[in-house]
């Protein structure tokens, strides 16, 4: 819980609203947040002008303007602080020999990848906070590095105990897997009755583990190596991932260099009859993105929130918002 209280009016208005525009409404809200400056030099000359023209205006301003940034710092460090808290949460503490008959399946209107989308519109808020802000940009850059990858490897280790999936993988491909894990996992248990949650190791492995056998191999991860066990595995874990837990796995995969900046470079490299390495890393996060695009494919129709999820996800790692066929 944040360390402020959100007027109840707002959270009336915001419950009315429908949910398929939340996205909408926090694109919006971010954008005109970031248009503010509450920097401590900028309230600092408020105050200055106030006392210096003995305005009640002026006065009231700073006032306002003050109260704003109290209130954005309290949401900064209430976030950092669920970030920490979260990103430390034990995958396997549900995995005990009841969890199955014991687990409640999701109420029909809950999005089956709502931690996914919670992560993805987390990891636009704490860099505008800190511009809004004027934090120092290397602090905050700092700051934020550290609290999302405090040790991905804990994750990746919970999520293969074995070191047997990831062990020749690198960050992308690991990223890659563990979302369509994820994504397949949660779909399942969405999708089963209480009767048949009591054989989900039987659905998991004889179903899902095939299917993310074959959507690995799409985006060139073999996992014929690999046994049954440690993917079912994978996916049994996979599917209690937290939003900070996700965000710290997507952050880990470098983003894509602009589009534009790519074009001159290709030029270049013809030119100079370089290896044409930007197109191929182009192309390569292109095939991710379809790829879990497939996947997340029902009947080839494609929910509001997995609509959100891709779009924003495009646009983190390759700076296009769109989905890529």
């Amino acid at each position: 819980t944040l360390p402020h209280t959100i007027d109840h009016r707002l959270l009336d208005a915001v419950a009315k609203l429908d949910r398929r525009m939340d996205s909408a409404l926090i694109a919006m809200t971010l954008k005109r947040l970031r248009q503010h400056d509450l920097s401590e030099i900028v309230i600092s000359e408020l105050n200055q002008q106030s006392e210096r023209s003995h305005s009640l205006q002026d006065y009231q301003h700073y006032q306002r303007e003050l109260n704003f940034r109290t209130m954005l710092v309290r949401y900064q460090q209430g976030l950092i602080d669920l970030f920490n808290t979260q990103f430390k949460v034990d995958l396997t503490d549900k995995l005990d020999g009841n969890q199955f008959e014991s687990s409640e399946p999701r109420h029909p209107q809950q999005p089956s990848i709502l931690e996914l989308w919670q992560a993805l519109h987390l990891q636009q808020l704490l860099p505008i906070l800190s511009e809004v802000l004027g934090s120092d940009k290397e602090m905050a850059t700092e700051n934020d590095s550290h609290t999302l990858q405090l040790d991905t490897s804990s994750l990746y280790a919970q999520l293969d105990p074995s070191a047997q999936i990831f062990e020749n993988m690198n960050a992308v491909e690991r990223a890659m897997l563990v979302i369509f894990a994820y994504r397949l996992a949660k779909d399942t248990v969405g999708s089963l009755s209480p009767l048949s949650k009591r054989s989900l190791p039987t659905a998991l492995n004889r179903e899902h583990v095939v299917t993310l056998r074959r959507h690995a191999r799409l985006i060139d991860i073999y996992l014929a190596n690999v046994s049954d066990a440690n993917l079912q595995w994978l996916l049994l874990t996979a599917q209690h991932l937290n939003s900070i837990q996700l965000l710290a796995i997507i952050d880990t995969v470098p983003v894509h260099i602009d589009e534009s900046k790519m074009a001159l470079s290709l030029n270049e490299q013809v030119d100079k009859k370089l290896p044409n390495t930007g197109q191929i890393a182009y192309n390569t996060y292109r095939l991710w993105l379809s790829t879990l695009h497939t996947v997340m494919l029902h009947d080839t129709i494609i929910s509001q929130d997995e609509y959100d999820c891709l779009a924003v996800l495009t646009e983190h790692w390759m700076g296009v918002r769109q989905l890529l066929d």
